[in-house]
């Protein structure tokens, strides 16, 4: 083996990056089974590092994971000098087309996470060159193309407690302020929000309200800069709000409005995924479904309630009945004051649209007539999943009964004592093709799993255990 990994034969790797010294480089070799890498500002020259692995391969392998990581983060593949000496300095700083053209390759090909942070770079060096030129000629090419891309990957996370926020503020500022753009110019394609609030301030009642409170506390907890008079909003495809410690017997605590989420709801024109949790504590009462039925509503694809503490079937039957949300294919309806009987009342109802692939309902209290209505009713014909908390008697009985056809390909049950296998036991035909038990409080014995595991294998379905609560 050489003693100078430059002169070594074998794997070699030179990468280079842009920086504000000037460039840096990053260089690894691979002799047999040792890897030598030496990184700095190019120009250079700096002494190598070796480490040695069992084997040729396992060397090479983590070679190629590092090159992996640095390309991720911006590096791109250069010349070094002939000599193995100081690496070759790059060309200097790409122009506004080098970089056009470097963006339109990278989404021509597959596109993923790594792909639009490479993007976001070019994005934002074009726009510190030719800030018009970049709208003019740029962005009706990266919205078509970066909506192709899951909205996942375009996402803003803000959290309050009280008047205090945290977050990504710098790329939250436009949502603020439509002016802010030019300070950050790439949240024009923000397709999702993570929105969270804390509004526990909890003195008691007799208090006397400040001016302090005034300020710091008493303020809407989903507050309508978010969305009023900002086109960005506009765009959002996936909403996630989650409120906490709010109350609305206590006239110092922040509050929600019925009427401010309506009109948030209708400012989200491309929204498709929703999620709010705590939605019981929404100030205005009322019927909180009726909002979905208006034809200034998004259509969406999904739904999600947790800790909602609906009082009434008709305040969510509206939501079922909209020809507005006949493509809402999952609804999740968490702790709540209506029972599973009550929801799948409802969605069986003669006037509900909605024809479900996805419903999860925490609440569970499920009897008998849910499982006959999920067997034999058409609007569960293409219900796929089905996650629900603990049910009744006679429920799996139904819903399993010999004269049905229908199959779920998964059926999870939520908070459910290790006793329900013997309700399980009693079942003819299997009406799912996997059973997932989430943890909850009442933890299984590795005895009623192994129970569990056995019939599944007689009964040929599969059972799973998942450590997490989804």
């Amino acid at each position: 083996m050489s003693d100078d990994p430059t002169q070594a034969a074998g794997f070699h790797a030179y990468l280079v990056a842009e920086s504000s010294s000037g460039g840096k480089f990053w260089e690894a070799r691979v002799d047999g089974a040792v890897m030598s890498l030496r990184y700095g500002k190019v120009g250079q020259t700096k002494s190598w590092t070796t480490k040695s692995f069992a084997s040729g391969e396992a060397a090479l392998k983590e070679a190629r994971k590092k090159m992996k990581a640095k390309v991720s983060k911006g590096y791109a593949e250069a010349e070094v000098s002939e000599d193995g000496g100081a690496p070759v300095v790059p060309a200097g700083p790409q122009t506004f087309e080098e970089r056009w053209a470097e963006i339109r390759s990278l989404l021509e090909g597959k596109a993923n996470k790594a792909t639009v942070a490479k993007v976001k770079r070019h994005y934002l060096e074009m726009h510190a060159l030719e800030p018009k030129r970049l709208v003019d000629e740029v962005d009706t090419y990266l919205f078509d193309k970066l909506g192709e891309l899951p909205a996942t990957y375009f996402d803003v996370s803000l959290s309050f407690r009280g008047f205090n926020g945290y977050g990504d503020w710098k790329s939250a500022q436009p949502l603020r302020d439509v002016d802010a753009l030019d300070k950050n110019p790439w949240v024009k394609f923000t397709r999702s929000i993570t929105y969270g609030f804390d509004g526990a301030y909890m003195v008691d009642d007799t208090t006397e309200i400040t001016e302090y409170h005034e300020k710091y506390w008493l303020q809407p907890a989903v507050p309508t800069w978010l969305w009023a008079k900002n086109p960005i909003f506009a765009r959002v495809e996936t909403l996630d709000i989650r409120l906490d410690q709010l109350s609305e017997n206590q006239d110092y605590s922040c509050k929600t409005q019925l009427s401010d989420f309506t009109q948030m709801l209708f400012a989200a024109k491309a929204l498709e995924h929703l999620r709010m949790d705590r939605v019981w504590d929404m100030n205005g009462g009322g019927d909180f479904g009726a909002a979905f039925a208006s034809e200034d509503a998004p259509a969406l694809e999904s739904l999600s309630l947790s800790d909602a503490w609906i009082q009434r079937p008709e305040h969510v039957a509206s939501i079922f009945e909209a020809e507005r949300q006949k493509g809402l294919k999952s609804f999740t309806l968490g702790d709540a004051n209506l029972t599973g009987d009550d929801l799948i009342g409802v969605l069986s109802a003669d006037d509900a649209v909605v024809e479900l692939e996805h419903l999860r309902c925490e609440s569970g209290r499920l009897g008998a007539s849910s499982g006959e209505a999920l067997r034999t009713h058409r609007a569960f014909a293409s219900l796929k999943v089905l996650e629900i908390g603990e049910p009744m008697d006679g429920f799996i009985e139904a819903l399993c009964d010999p004269s049905g056809s229908r199959v779920l390909e998964e059926l999870s049950l939520v908070n459910t004592k290790e006793t329900y296998v013997f309700q399980l036991q009693k079942i003819e035909r299997v009406a799912f093709k996997t059973l997932v038990i989430e943890p909850s409080w009442s933890a299984w014995s590795d005895e009623r799993k192994e129970e569990l595991e056995a019939l599944g294998k007689s009964k040929k379905f599969k059972v799973k255990f998942p450590k997490k609560k989804r």
